[in-house]
């Protein structure tokens, strides 16, 4: 019995000296943090693809969001094809650099305006390759060194949600 209080008084202190952090991120912060980075463009193969102005979508019943953008497929100078993408994705976050990045990025739907269906399959294919890499290549938010708070929570994710058009990051060193 004497352990069994002296385990939970343990708990109890442990739970007193942890440090926590919540940040939260409305959806138009988190849309300048995506415009900032626009466009990309990447050669893939034989086509150029330029991805730009990018509408972020924080979906409140998922712990993914959607990012509707303009896509342009460049197959030669002469032949340029643009169309709409949407992709999904979810926020990955890195402690040794504290920052967030979008991992898992998926195209949900690509239409490029000319282009055949098995055209299309293959432009998403690629597109597919070059979107993941270039979104998980920047990070959206990174917190800050001179900022006390935001340093030392920096260590350790403990939550993430989307609620309301905001996302709720709790953050913690214990």
């Amino acid at each position: 019995m004497k352990v069994l209080v002296f385990l939970i008084a343990l708990l109890n202190a442990s739970n007193a000296f942890s440090f926590s952090f919540t940040k939260t991120f409305s959806e138009s912060e988190l849309q300048a943090q995506i415009d900032a980075r626009m466009p990309i463009a990447q050669q893939v193969f034989l086509f150029k693809v330029l991805i730009e102005e990018p509408k972020l979508d924080l979906i409140s019943t998922s712990d993914r969001f959607n990012i509707a953008t303009k896509v342009s497929i460049t197959l030669s100078p002469e032949l340029i094809q643009r169309g709409t993408a949407e992709v999904s994705g979810s926020l990955d976050y890195r402690p040794e650099t504290g920052s967030f990045y979008v991992s898992d990025a998926k195209i949900e739907s690509l239409n490029i305006d000319g282009l055949s269906q098995s055209m299309q399959k293959q432009v998403k294919h690629f597109a597919q390759q070059l979107i993941a890499q270039a979104l998980s290549e920047y990070p959206v938010y990174t917190f800050q060194d001179h900022d006390t708070q935001q340093k030392l929570a920096k260590s350790s994710i403990k939550s993430m949600q989307i609620k309301n058009e905001t996302l709720i990051v709790k953050l913690g060193v214990f």
